[in-house]
């Protein structure tokens, strides 16, 4: 588990956000014997969850898509880059943490984990 402190940022897959920036506070860094996993997670005080409720949507985006194989990176020439399953490489995130409501964070967790290894 790394701390993210502004090294390290994704961008928003969601049109209407123009590829807003964001930067997950923690990424869980797997690895077995065949794939590689980072697992995005970000905690959320009351007070910024409004503001920032389109960064649980992207972090659940981004682990359907990875579910789907649907995961794309696209370069400054448009050329998509898929991610396939065979490539051993998958992206998760997981809804925000909230003390309040840790005990679903960690089924949500633990469902990640469950698909991922």
């Amino acid at each position: 588990m790394l701390r993210n402190e502004k090294a390290f940022n994704i961008h928003s897959f969601d049109g209407a956000k123009n590829g807003a920036k964001f930067e997950p506070d923690f990424i869980l860094l797997l690895e077995d014997m065949q794939c590689h996993y980072q697992i995005f997670c970000e905690p959320k005080g009351d007070h910024l969850e409004e503001f920032d409720i389109w960064k649980e949507e992207f972090l659940k985006q981004i682990t359907t898509f990875t579910k789907k194989q649907q995961l794309h990176l696209h370069d400054i020439n448009e050329k998509a880059l898929k991610l396939y399953e065979n490539s051993c490489y998958k992206v998760y995130g997981v809804p925000f943490y909230k003390k309040e409501y840790e005990s679903s964070f960690k089924e949500e967790l633990k469902g990640v984990l469950q698909v991922a290894l």
